[in-house]
């Protein structure tokens, strides 16, 4: 009796030591490492270099003053930028309408490389039209006031194809703005594209 017991003892260990010990599956299959030869390496560098070369087209040039760049049927220049309290148009004086605020006035040469005359700066901006804003510091945006009758306002210039014209961007800013030493930006942008030049 005593030996049938401690057979079966024996034999009830035996099965569960090699029930826990087989740690592979029952078909006898397992997954091998992936190998990755040459080959496939060089191909897989390949196709993430244009992803690279892509991100790194994304950051875009920020251009000087007196530099000049192209968006869509312009070619734009940034002569220069000065800070003033007022406008004069003929015998009336302009003035921010805002306390606190100055005139941001930028001065630019734009050349319409199109085949028919158009305005660089609309009133009432399409898809298609070029659209004007500074950015100041981590993204503040400001977009240009409007001079009726000024005729060195870019919103009132129609340029002839392969013509150029040298006015004036206008932009009413809080005189913290234009006291600060933080970075402005200018920032062209049409139809999904855009270009920027650093005014300070």
């Amino acid at each position: 009796m005593k030996k049938n017991i401690l057979l079966g003892i024996i034999l009830c260990l035996s099965t569960t030591i090699c029930a826990c010990g087989n740690d592979a599956p029952s078909s006898g299959t397992y997954d091998k490492p992936k190998v990755i030869t040459k080959e496939e390496r060089d191909a897989q560098q390949e196709q993430e270099q244009p992803q690279e070369q892509e991100q790194q087209n994304e950051t875009e040039t920020v251009y000087a003053l007196g530099d000049t760049a192209n968006l869509k049927d312009w070619s734009i220049t940034i002569t220069d930028m000065a800070i003033v309290d007022s406008i004069i148009v003929d015998f009336l004086e302009y003035t921010p309408s805002a306390d606190d605020s100055l005139y941001l006035n930028v001065f630019a040469t734009v050349t319409n490389n199109g085949k028919k005359a158009d305005s660089f700066l609309s009133d009432f901006a399409m898809s298609n039209d070029v659209v004007a804003k500074i950015i100041y510091s981590d993204g503040y945006e400001f977009t240009p006031s409007d001079f009726l009758g000024y005729d060195r306002d870019f919103h009132y210039s129609a340029i002839n194809p392969l013509s150029s014209f040298s006015g004036e961007i206008i932009f009413a800013v809080p005189t913290v703005v234009a006291n600060s030493t933080e970075p402005l930006i200018i920032r062209f942008s049409c139809g999904g594209e855009k270009v920027e030049f650093k005014l300070r």
